[in-house]
Order: C-alpha cells, then structure tokens, then sequence
C-alpha cells in the first residue's frame, strides 16, 4: 500500500502546509529554539515547492536564515 494511499489527507497542501509548521514550531520550542513562525512558515513553503533544483532550494534557505 502506498503512504499517500493510506494517507489521502497528506495530499491537501494547505493540511500538510499547517501539520509541518505546527510540529517544527513546537519541536523547535520544546528544545528552546526559538524561531518565528514565520520563518518557519518560509520554510515549510520552501520545502513544498515543486520544481526547483537543490541550487535554487538552497539559496532561498540562506537568503530565509539570513532574514534578507
């Protein structure tokens, strides 16, 4: 059975969108790390994004750390 077969909901963007910046913010507190949320939202968008190479994921993640 295929992972997207038994979990239809992961294929709704927005869901899996708000589960992933959800769990990092909380993980990410509950070790004192303290990063916005809105960066992290950046991030978890980043990552969702469909056709982009890992030179162009990657400079889009320093220019997020970076706060430019």
């Amino acid at each position: 059975m295929n992972f997207l077969t038994k979990y239809p909901v992961l294929k709704n963007r927005m869901y899996l969108r708000k589960l992933l910046t959800e769990t990092v913010f909380t993980t990410m507190a509950l070790e004192n790390q303290l990063v916005s949320r809105s960066k992290i939202e950046q991030i978890v968008d980043l990552a969702l994004q469909e056709g982009k190479s890992p030179t162009e994921i990657n400079s889009e993640l320093i220019r997020i750390l970076k706060g430019s």
